[in-house]
């Protein structure tokens, strides 16, 4: 009777096993789902910022920040022509 207890304490159970595929699969289910979720943070948050920097380049400040470089470069005249505004919009699209 010892022998027979003993041979069945050795060998793993059917549920522990089971038990065990099951939370592994749910880990790796969560895992997926989580990568997933970070993909798409990185994705639209890097957008969102380059997004927000680019709107930046047509706004008065940015503008006025460009001016001082303004000041001695070939663009003079036409800065005085056309402005400051515009010469920093259409040094940001080229």
């Amino acid at each position: 009777m010892t022998h027979e207890l003993q041979s069945l304490t050795n060998q793993p159970s059917v549920s522990r096993t089971s038990d065990r595929q099951i939370a592994s699969s749910y880990r790796s289910a969560f895992a997926s789902q989580l990568k997933k979720l970070g993909s798409f943070i990185l994705r639209y948050g890097l957008f969102a910022i380059l997004l927000y920097f680019g709107a930046y380049k047509f706004t008065i400040e940015e503008a006025q920040g460009i001016a001082p470089l303004l000041a001695h470069s070939p663009l003079q005249l036409a800065a005085g022509l056309i402005g400051t505004q515009a010469i920093s919009n259409v040094d940001r699209l080229q």
